[in-house]
């Protein structure tokens, strides 16, 4: 890889990453865009790609462990010390037992929601390092399909929105759609954290997203 290369993947990697398109699709189109390992065979380069987008996308994961270091911090704290309390049975009012804060809560949210995730990488390994993956007409089909998936997810949120009083969409509402969207992989949408998570830990500052109507 040349100087050149990297600095084109890393700026592709930091135009798509933190908005809702495949970042991981995009680096893969650049790539061959680039003439990255062009002239070995498909599955070394295949893997070879794969190990380059992980690198890479490790500045993404700095990034946002620098920007919620603090909430990090917090949710950890309170997710260890909730449960020591909840296991001697400490913090107790009027008979009811200990309960967990909603920082707690959301640690266990942010590991049930890496569970499917990490699942899904050791079933697929081979597939995902693969050339399956890498296959620029597997992209684009499954990138057309997030892109409906994506156009009615928005229909959908609008005509929930619409409802006369209704001013959010509730974690029962949104599932259907937001599974549906993750399941189209590869050259789906980037994982995330869900939209009423991320407003929460952020509510210090105005997220643009929920302003839209």
């Amino acid at each position: 890889m040349t100087i050149l290369q990297a600095i084109i993947l890393g700026i592709v990697q930091g135009l798509t990453e933190f908005i809702p398109i495949s970042s991981t699709a995009h680096l893969v189109l650049a790539s061959r865009l680039v003439g990255l390992y062009a002239g070995v065979g498909d599955a070394l380069r295949a893997e070879q790609t794969t190990a380059t987008i992980a690198v890479i996308q490790l500045g993404t994961l700095l990034a946002v462990l620098i920007y919620f270091a603090r909430d990090i911090v917090n949710i950890t704290r309170a997710f260890v010390t909730d449960h020591v309390a909840l296991l001697t049975q400490r913090g107790t009012e009027q008979g009811a037992g200990p309960r967990l804060s909603q920082d707690a809560w959301l640690g266990w949210l942010v590991i049930i929601g890496s569970v499917p995730v990490a699942l899904a990488g050791l079933l697929f390994k081979r597939q995902i390092e693969g050339t399956f993956t890498k296959n620029l007409w597997v992209i684009a089909t499954m990138m057309i399909v997030v892109g409906l998936l994506l156009a009615g997810c928005l229909v959908f949120a609008g005509r929930a929105l619409a409802q006369p009083g209704r001013t959010s969409i509730g974690s029962r509402t949104s599932k259907p759609p937001s599974r549906a969207a993750g399941a189209a992989v590869p050259g789906g949408p980037s994982i995330r954290a869900p939209h009423g998570t991320r407003r929460r830990i952020r509510s210090r500052r105005p997220d643009p997203l929920h302003s839209v109507r």
